[in-house]
Protein backbone atom coordinates (compact mmCIF):
# COMPACT_ATOMS: atom_id res chain seq x y z
CA UNK A 1 0.00 0.00 0.00
CA UNK A 2 1.58 3.39 -0.93
CA UNK A 3 -0.73 6.67 -0.07
CA UNK A 4 0.64 9.87 -1.87
CA UNK A 5 -1.04 12.68 -1.01
CA UNK A 6 -0.11 16.07 -2.85
CA UNK A 7 -0.93 19.42 -1.82
CA UNK A 8 0.74 22.85 -1.14
CA UNK A 9 2.16 24.30 1.43
CA UNK A 10 -0.76 27.18 0.86
CA UNK A 11 -3.66 24.63 0.86
CA UNK A 12 -2.98 23.41 3.89
CA UNK A 13 -2.03 25.77 5.96
CA UNK A 14 -6.22 27.13 4.64
CA UNK A 15 -8.17 26.16 7.99
CA UNK A 16 -11.29 26.54 5.31
CA UNK A 17 -11.32 23.95 2.76
CA UNK A 18 -9.75 20.19 3.50
CA UNK A 19 -7.37 18.44 1.83
CA UNK A 20 -6.51 15.40 0.68
CA UNK A 21 -9.22 13.00 0.74
CA UNK A 22 -11.34 13.84 4.14
CA UNK A 23 -7.58 13.80 6.15
CA UNK A 24 -8.97 10.35 7.19
CA UNK A 25 -7.84 7.72 4.43
CA UNK A 26 -8.79 3.86 5.22
CA UNK A 27 -7.15 0.87 4.04
CA UNK A 28 -8.16 -3.28 3.85
CA UNK A 29 -4.52 -3.92 2.57
CA UNK A 30 -2.35 -3.57 6.35
CA UNK A 31 -3.08 -4.74 10.11
CA UNK A 32 -4.35 -0.76 10.84
CA UNK A 33 -7.97 -0.25 9.79
CA UNK A 34 -7.48 3.86 9.13
CA UNK A 35 -5.20 6.55 9.24
CA UNK A 36 -4.25 10.15 9.04
CA UNK A 37 -1.61 12.82 7.81
CA UNK A 38 -1.30 14.76 11.05
CA UNK A 39 -0.07 17.59 8.94
CA UNK A 40 -3.36 17.78 6.87
CA UNK A 41 -5.28 16.89 9.89
CA UNK A 42 -4.02 19.24 12.09
CA UNK A 43 -1.48 21.52 9.86
CA UNK A 44 -1.29 24.39 12.88
CA UNK A 45 0.98 21.62 15.02
CA UNK A 46 1.93 19.15 12.53
CA UNK A 47 2.68 21.07 9.35
CA UNK A 48 6.24 21.18 9.11
CA UNK A 49 7.28 22.33 5.01
CA UNK A 50 9.89 19.74 3.47
CA UNK A 51 9.99 17.10 6.51
CA UNK A 52 7.30 14.61 5.09
CA UNK A 53 4.24 13.80 7.30
CA UNK A 54 3.37 12.37 10.94
CA UNK A 55 0.72 9.50 10.54
CA UNK A 56 -1.74 8.28 13.23
CA UNK A 57 -2.57 4.90 12.58
CA UNK A 58 -5.46 3.03 14.36
CA UNK A 59 -4.96 -0.70 14.45
CA UNK A 60 -8.46 -2.68 14.95
CA UNK A 61 -9.17 -5.42 16.12
CA UNK A 62 -6.47 -4.57 18.64
CA UNK A 63 -6.10 -8.09 19.97
CA UNK A 64 -4.14 -9.73 18.78
CA UNK A 65 -1.32 -7.11 19.13
CA UNK A 66 -2.42 -6.19 22.98
CA UNK A 67 1.18 -9.02 23.68
CA UNK A 68 3.54 -6.64 21.25
CA UNK A 69 5.65 -3.61 22.67
CA UNK A 70 5.05 -0.52 21.46
CA UNK A 71 8.16 -0.63 19.41
CA UNK A 72 7.39 -4.16 17.38
CA UNK A 73 3.87 -2.44 17.22
CA UNK A 74 5.73 0.61 15.44
CA UNK A 75 8.03 -1.73 13.29
CA UNK A 76 4.95 -3.59 12.22
CA UNK A 77 3.51 -0.33 11.19
CA UNK A 78 6.74 1.34 9.45
CA UNK A 79 7.17 -1.38 7.99
CA UNK A 80 3.14 -2.05 6.65
CA UNK A 81 3.05 1.86 5.18
CA UNK A 82 6.64 1.84 3.38
CA UNK A 83 4.84 -0.99 1.36
CA UNK A 84 4.39 -0.64 -2.46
Amino acid sequence: MCVHVCVSCTQVRNLKVASGLNNLLYSSDVFFSCFADLALVSPLEYFKEGEGSLMQCVITPAAPYMPWTNEQIAAETDKQVRKE
